[in-house]
């Protein structure tokens, strides 16, 4: 007899309350067989599997981190796990964009060049180009940058006493000033250049770049800093034409040093779907025999879609990640994930490779948890959006 163990899509919802992002995610499983006996591998594509029946539901809640402070960084200390995996929160997993220091990288979505007192961000809004250049005053220029990981790259003392963190993602750009020591002027100012005769407004309590009907591209979020004792301070905004200014809402002379400040463009226009869903029919997450998560995903690295693979011993709160693809010519898409009953874990995706007729077809990797360690890719015969299950 046999057992095929479906996952559906992976579903996932985010609720703001104060500053916790809360994700619901649905597990979806299907039991077609009363004997549970798992023993081999099997790979097909879109076209000759469908699977339909879905019998029962388990909801998982997903905290992220709480703030910067307690963003998870660091590699698996656990024997099961990739020596390469790095630690990191949910709310990171799979929209990052990795980046260089004065390189144009990005999705369709947003690009972006960052270097250590100006930021340089290109968009779309249907068919027009826009392009935002946002330079910090008073700063260095060019300084070579102290940290780069993933999608995050930072400068020390780019200011006396102040440090820059740039994070980049699908929609977004987050920037993280860290004032080491109290200043006489807490604020920042900014000179703004924008294209295509878009222009800065404050309208409705909010910051924003509108086009020239006054449609709404980019918001600036709502600026706010944190302590060392993780009290909250609010910052707000000005603008005198294209000088942008951030300064405290309020007196902050009882503010405990190193203080956070976390200024965050977010793109309005319309974006494509998530990395999470990208030709989502394929299953994108698994639970193993000890109620770890597992999942794969799709996220830009340098400049391409390339497949990642992360693991949660903790419901999803925070995550390992390992790279299953670097590829620099060409997208890699559609990753699909089932898990045996030793635990291992079976990978396949959509590999472009234009040296090889029919140039899309699958591509599969395993990671054999006795070892701890992943297998070569393998290519497979058969065509696009392969699907993975085990029997």
């Amino acid at each position: 007899m046999r057992i095929l163990v479906v996952l559906s899509q992976l579903v996932s919802s985010f609720k703001k309350i104060n500053r916790l992002k809360v994700v619901y995610v649905c597990l979806c499983l299907t039991l077609i067989s009363s004997s549970f006996v798992i023993s081999k591998v099997a790979v097909a594509t879109r076209q000759s599997i469908y699977i339909s029946a879905l019998n029962w539901f388990q909801k998982a809640e997903v905290l992220g981190a709480k703030d910067k402070r307690n963003s998870v960084i660091g590699k698996s200390t656990n024997p099961n796990d990739s020596k390469d995996a790095t630690k990191i929160s949910y709310s990171e997993l799979s929209s990052a964009i990795d980046v260089e220091q004065d390189k144009m990288i990005g999705s369709d979505n947003l690009k972006a060049k960052l270097t250590s007192n100006q930021s340089y961000l290109e968009f779309k809004d249907g068919d027009q180009s826009y392009s935002i250049i946002s330079t910090l005053l008073n700063s260095e220029k060019n300084k070579l940058n102290s940290k780069k990981q993933r999608e995050k790259i930072a400068w020390d003392d780019v200011q006396p006493d102040v440090s820059i963190e740039n994070a980049l993602y699908e929609n977004k750009l987050k920037e993280t000033l860290t004032v080491k020591k109290a200043k006489s002027d807490a604020k920042f100012q900014y000179t703004i250049e924008l294209s295509n005769a878009a222009v800065l407004v404050q309208k409705d309590n909010k910051t924003l770049i509108v086009d020239k009907d006054g449609k709404e591209l980019v918001e600036l979020d709502a600026p706010f800093a944190v302590d060392a004792s993780n009290t909250r301070f609010d910052y707000k905004y000005s603008i005198d034409g294209n000088k942008l200014t951030m300064e405290p809402a309020a007196d902050i002379s009882a503010a405990l040093y190193p203080l956070v400040i976390d200024p965050t463009y977010t793109i309005k226009t319309t974006v494509n779907a998530t990395n999470w869903n990208y030709y989502g029919s394929q299953r994108k997450l698994a639970r193993d025999g000890n109620g770890n998560l597992h999942t794969v995903y799709v996220r830009v690295t340098g400049g391409y879609n390339n497949v990642f693979y992360a693991k949660s011993y903790d419901g999803g709160q925070s995550w390992f990640e390992t790279a299953l693809t670097s590829d620099t010519a060409y997208a890699q898409n559609r990753p699909s994930i089932a898990i045996d009953s030793a635990n291992n874990v079976h990978v396949v995706w959509d590999g472009t490779d234009v040296t090889n007729a029919p140039y899309v077809f699958p591509h599969y990797r395993k990671f054999t948890s006795s070892s701890g360690s992943w297998g070569t890719t393998v290519n497979l015969p058969g065509g696009s959006s392969a699907s993975i299950a085990v029997d």
